[in-house]
């Protein structure tokens, strides 16, 4: 089994396993910075079939219990970055977290999408985007509160976020995840630096968890002459910056999410909407959903933000 740590750092420049030998002093992880140690990979295997449990051969290891996994500077700080960030947000006071907590993610709908007003999301900015009329919009997303349905009310609130979480039975980590109080997986955000795991994905698309995916392939790759191209580039400046002033990258890709306005019973072309409801159980006892589509009760609805008839009655000050 080889090591995910390819590479280390010493004297500001990369080294080797070739290069190196056990108990060379000065080297530290080229993706997080923390002290790495050479193993020379010999030895019994240690009992158990797990792949921590497999021998392995020469490789560079941690010094100490690391949640770096070697996958490079770029991923590493914007998914340590953005956790910690979103963990600022929830001990902020709700009247000042403003866009704080909420991530911007491509319209899901094919046919909703390029009539969406919105066409262009904070960290988007790309040259080789599409042109405006087939470009798609962008919604935002809660992850402090967690899935906000017109449809099903409110989810349970964010606890924390957390970053290298295991799911579906050990099966796959998620770069990020956002839990309630018991543990349970509220959403998901992966990074995308080579590929996005397809078991995060299957696993999401199972459980109705919504999963984000953040695009890093558009920075530069590191080459030998210069191994740290992609933290140094204007791009990753920029996102690291925003990411600090709580402004996250926008996801390009997103799965168990849904588009605003088709949620909200809008046609393909609607942005204006007037709709006017209230939800009574018709049962001998409540369904237990506060906002259940079988127990609405659609009072007024038209394709104006505000309508004809309620325009009429506030100029002429009829109430009731």
């Amino acid at each position: 089994m080889t090591s995910r740590i390819q590479v280390a750092v010493k004297d500001e420049k990369i080294v080797r396993l070739t290069e190196v030998q056990r108990g060379e002093m000065g080297l530290t992880c080229y993706t997080c910075g923390d002290k790495l140690a050479v193993k020379d990979g010999h030895g019994e295997r240690v009992t158990g079939k797990g792949r921590r449990n497999q021998a392995r051969r020469k490789h560079f290891s941690h010094t100490a219990n690391s949640k770096c996994h070697g996958e490079g500077p770029a991923h590493y700080r914007v998914k340590t970055a953005l956790c910690r960030a979103i963990n600022h947000a929830l001990k902020m006071p709700a009247n000042r977290r403003n866009a704080h907590g909420r991530i911007d993610y491509r319209c899901p709908d094919p046919n909703y999408g390029p009539n969406d007003l919105f066409k262009i999301a904070p960290g988007s900015d790309d040259l080789n985007q599409e042109f405006e009329e087939l470009r798609h919009g962008y919604h935002d997303f809660d992850l402090l509160s967690g899935l906000r349905s017109r449809r099903f009310g409110k989810s349970p609130a964010l606890d924390r976020a957390k970053c290298e979480v295991w799911l579906d039975g050990r099966r796959t980590r998620a770069d990020i995840a956002g839990t309630d109080r018991d543990g349970n997986v509220l959403w998901v955000i992966e990074i995308r630096r080579s590929g996005v795991s397809q078991a995060a994905i299957e696993h999401a698309k199972e459980m109705g968890i919504p999963l984000f995916v953040i695009d890093l392939t558009q920075l530069p790759k590191p080459t030998e002459d210069d191994p740290w191209a992609e933290i140094n580039c204007l791009e990753y400046i920029v996102l690291a910056d925003n990411l600090v002033r709580g402004f996250y990258p926008s996801a390009t890709e997103s799965y168990n999410t849904e588009c605003e306005r088709k949620a909200f019973g809008m046609g393909t072309n609607d942005h204006k909407w007037s709709k006017l409801s209230v939800f009574e159980h018709r049962g001998s006892a409540s369904c237990g959903n506060e906002r259940c589509l079988d127990c609405e009760v659609v009072l007024h609805e038209c394709g104006e933000l505000m309508c004809a008839d309620t325009t009429y009655m506030f100029k002429h000050g009829i109430t009731g």
